[in-house]
């Protein structure tokens, strides 16, 4: 989608931790996630709306993220999980990094 770009952090892990870098108009992106593993969301802000389906044995992951009225950019995570086995930890993320109006 416009307005979003992906990177990744270094080091271990980090095919597990992209960052979307978004405008602060905001907008929707999807991401997809290949697991033997159900995938569903932890946590996440609250201007930040994100839902898992599954689709053909890939997890679609769709995010909206809300427009920044702030003058500074903000950020915020989403933090995935892989169940049964793992319920209880995360195990990914993905950073939403947006910018200021």
């Amino acid at each position: 989608v416009d307005g979003f770009s992906l990177t990744y952090p270094e080091g271990p892990g980090a095919l597990n931790n992209p960052v979307l870098n978004a405008l602060a108009a905001g907008g929707d992106v999807t991401v997809w996630v290949t697991s033997p593993l159900e995938v569903e969301i932890y946590e996440c802000p609250e201007w930040i709306k994100s839902v898992v389906s599954e689709q053909g044995g890939f997890y679609k992951i769709s995010i909206s993220v809300g427009a920044n009225e702030l003058e500074s950019a903000r950020e915020g995570m989403i933090d995935l999980k892989l169940g049964p086995f793992y319920a209880e930890s995360r195990v990914a993320s993905i950073t939403i990094n947006q910018a200021g109006k």
